[in-house]
């Protein structure tokens, strides 16, 4: 059963030697069983440094000394051949008649691609912020009428601090929407919730800020998925002074 097993089974001693690797795991490392008994693991299957930063001498140290701490750990390892890979151990004290620690039984499992996926998701996201906090355009993140993300242009378009905004109830956002144009928008919002609109573009009304004041809204949402639900991206910018000038300009027209 061990050996046919399809994940990496090790026993390694308290010194973090290696005392048994079964079939899968010697051919997953690219190991044999001689390549591998009585060696270290540090050297062989797990590097001195994670790619991360992290001194992996000192973690296998820590888990030699105190297996129930790493019950289950995740770390960078190595292959015969160089290759870095991602495994999610479960690790187990085997101890002697008297309790007295002899071992470590550790069970393996390659999540590498996984790794590879939230790292990647991770950069998108940094990228992401980096790009909006720059952004003199509020953009916000929505999912089921909740916000997820604003920007600080966002929030202080609004009048709220990023916190404040983030700490609202569903659809409380709609609290702050003029009431001459609250049945509107909320109408239009349902229907882009429901999927009859993936794109908004041009749509205006105004916003009651925090501190009273009245002020013209012109938005772009777009449906976009945001871990692994749908969610709207919204692009928002303050038209308030545009909408002065053009009233300033109609009026001129009608006076001449």
């Amino acid at each position: 059963m061990v050996n046919d097993a399809n994940s990496i089974i090790l026993r390694w001693d308290t010194q973090g030697r290696i005392e048994f690797i079964n079939e899968f795991g010697e051919r997953f490392f690219g190991y044999t069983k001689s390549g591998l008994i009585g060696k270290h693991v540090i050297g062989t299957i797990v590097p001195k440094t994670e790619t991360t930063g992290r001194d992996l001498v000192t973690l296998m140290e820590d888990i030699c000394k105190n297996p129930e701490l790493y019950k289950n750990n995740v770390n960078e390892n190595i292959t015969k051949y160089g290759r870095k890979v991602w495994i999610s151990w479960t690790n187990k004290a085997i101890k002697d008649n008297q309790g007295n620690l002899i071992g470590i039984l550790s069970v393996g499992n390659d999540i590498t691609k996984q790794r590879l996926a939230t790292l990647k998701i991770s950069e998108s996201e940094d990228k992401f912020r980096t790009i909006t906090e720059q952004s003199f355009i509020g953009i916000a993140i929505l999912q089921d009428f909740k916000f997820k993300y604003i920007n600080q242009q966002f929030a202080d378009t609004l009048g709220f601090t990023p916190k404040e905004i983030l700490r609202w109830k569903p659809k409380e956002f709609f609290s702050l929407i003029h009431p001459e144009d609250k049945e509107r928008i909320m109408r239009i919002a349902e229907k882009k919730y429901f999927g009859k609109n993936a794109v908004l573009a041009g749509l205006q009304f105004r916003i009651i800020k925090k501190t009273g004041d009245i002020i013209w809204l012109e938005i772009i949402s777009k449906t976009i998925p945001f871990k692994g639900n749908k969610a709207d991206l919204i692009a928002t910018l303050d038209i308030t002074e545009k909408k002065k000038q053009k009233e300033l300009y109609l009026k001129k027209i009608v006076h001449y």
